[in-house]
């Protein structure tokens, strides 16, 4: 039996692709060790891991802006490293004491990086979102993307945010006795073996990406048996428009307002999660066509959908593509921008700029994307991209067979 030490940080979009790999682990008879904070002890839990706490700084990553749905972003390569920072004290001595064969980590999480190196104990990385080598550099898809899309922060001030905390991320490194490296090596940096949750034909340059090292797996989907009182039955009659912003910047009343009057006339069904932190008073009311709920079964609507309306988070934009689904995109933040660029470029949907859109604008977009036979085409191809990726079975698959690999043996 190996024993894995995962490490990530606590946000809802980088620990969701990881439960299924780690339940599949657990149930081939290896050991998981989590570490994460306490509101996830419950779905940690859940897959069989065995759960270790820690207390984090890393909160929403913002607080709310000027009301027109945009916030004021603590810039997140500065977040990443007072993560480190208080996360460190709390992990070391315990991961050494848990004597892992391996660390699992997510790109967010600094603090695993330096573990490892500090307790020289081989890792493994895990990236929701896109892997870069020689051909490929994120950097620069951020500044491109810019261009196409207004954010809280641009793609340029997050790489000089980076440059910015380098050196209080090298001291850091020295208190632990770790050769420093940089903050934006931390981030955008790889392991020897790589566990990447999107198919290698959405990786820009994905042929490129040698295939021992880069395992592009797609998204990791399994079936999800949360009890739900969403009225699914009601997604039968007519097509589907499926609106959801993700879990952490969607406080926007402005937007989902703006969605009624632009689709109350429509002959859709609209299903629209407006997250929990909504005030429904500050809602209009709400069409007759229209489902809004907090939150929604978003694997089962999306198999009944016919184009989502997103933010083009990662996790979101692959679950549309699993089924098939065309998006428009309304991204928030440099890696989204990222995303809505590649998905135009792909021929997979259309992209909106959330702070300078109109009523019109929203609804010609919309309406011309459900009629778009390409976007249907392309998204349907792209499907069966993502389903013989492998997904969470073969990421265990690479994970189990690394030992071999690299000349290590477990017991």
């Amino acid at each position: 039996m190996t024993t894995y030490v995962f490490m990530n940080a606590p946000v809802r979009g980088h620990v969701n692709p990881t439960l299924a790999v780690v339940q599949e682990l657990v149930q081939r008879g290896e050991r998981v060790i989590y570490y994460l904070t306490e509101e996830y002890r419950t779905t940690i839990e859940a897959t069989g891991a065995e759960f270790r706490g820690y207390e984090s700084q890393m909160g929403n990553l913002g607080q709310p802006g000027n009301g027109t749905g945009s916030k004021q972003l603590t810039p997140l390569p500065v977040m990443l490293v007072i993560e480190a920072e208080k996360v460190l004290p709390q992990v070391m001595e315990r991961v050494r004491g848990d004597q892992p064969d391996f660390i699992l980590y997510d790109a967010m999480c600094l603090s695993a990086k330096i573990v490892a190196r500090a307790l020289h104990i081989p890792a493994i990385l895990f990236r929701p979102n896109y892997a870069s080598n020689d051909h490929f550099n994120p950097g620069r898809m951020m500044r491109s993307a810019q261009g196409g899309a207004s954010g809280a922060l641009s793609g340029l001030n997050f790489l000089l945010a980076f440059q910015k905390m380098n050196t209080r991320l090298a001291k850091l490194c020295r208190t632990y006795g770790v050769k420093p490296f940089s903050a934006q090596e931390g981030y955008m940096g790889n392991e020897d073996l790589n566990i990447i949750f999107t198919p290698r034909e959405f990786q820009p340059a994905g042929e490129t990406f040698n295939p021992e090292h880069y395992v592009f797996v797609g998204p990791s989907i399994q079936p999800r048996h949360d009890a739900s009182d969403f009225p699914l039955e009601q997604l039968k009659d007519r097509p589907v428009l499926f609106i959801s912003l993700g879990t952490v910047f969607n406080n926007q009343a402005a937007f989902y307002n703006m969605c009624f009057t632009a689709f109350k006339e429509e002959p859709w069904q609209v299903v629209l999660s407006t997250g929990s932190q909504i005030d429904p008073a500050s809602l209009d009311p709400i069409p007759v066509n229209f489902l809004v709920r907090p939150t929604v079964p978003q694997l089962e609507v999306l198999q009944k959908a016919s184009l989502f309306v997103t933010h083009y988070g990662m996790n979101s934009t692959m679950e549309s593509l699993y089924y098939g689904v065309p998006m428009v995109g309304l991204p928030q933040m440099p890696e989204q921008m990222m995303t809505g660029q590649r998905i135009k470029e792909l021929g997979l949907g259309a992209v909106l700029d959330i702070n300078m859109i109109t009523v019109g604008q929203l609804h010609d977009t919309v309406k011309a994307a459900f009629s778009n036979a390409d976007f249907l085409k392309n998204a349907q191809a792209m499907q069966q991209h993502v389903r013989d990726a492998g997904g969470y079975q073969r990421a265990a698959d690479a994970i189990m067979n690394y030992p071999q690999k690299s000349g290590r043996t477990t017991v």
